[in-house]
């Protein structure tokens, strides 16, 4: 078995087309979220776990540090799966109802295929 898992999938979210590619490591997970129309790497950040928080620490390495969008999922995911999580969330024209439904869509996918994740 490949140390390295890619899952790509798509959606309509609203009215946009979004693109999710998850690279599924050894006990972490790197997840790519953008549009098809503009395949960018703007915004990156990691949250994990560590004994001394009851929430993951987040740390943002990339991108306008006023953004939560990366570090948001990437706490909430890193809980989730119980991993390290590392998110580059590429979409600019995000709104709290659009952020939802994309959080939404990719909850969606790991509940069907979780071992992807």
């Amino acid at each position: 078995m490949s140390p390295i898992g890619i899952h790509q999938f798509s959606g309509k979210v609203l009215d946009k087309n979004v693109c999710f590619q998850a690279l599924k490591l050894t006990d972490q997970l790197l997840l790519w979220i953008g549009m098809e129309s503009d395949p960018s790497f703007k915004d990156f950040a990691v949250a994990m776990s560590t004994p001394y928080e009851k929430s993951p620490t987040t740390v943002k390495m990339l991108g306008d540090p006023s953004s939560l969008t990366s570090s948001t999922l990437a706490s909430r995911l890193s809980k989730r799966c119980k991993k390290p999580v590392f998110v580059s969330f590429n979409i600019s024209e995000t709104n709290q109802e659009l952020f939802t439904k994309i959080e939404e869509r990719l909850l969606e996918e790991i509940m069907i295929s979780p071992e992807l994740f």
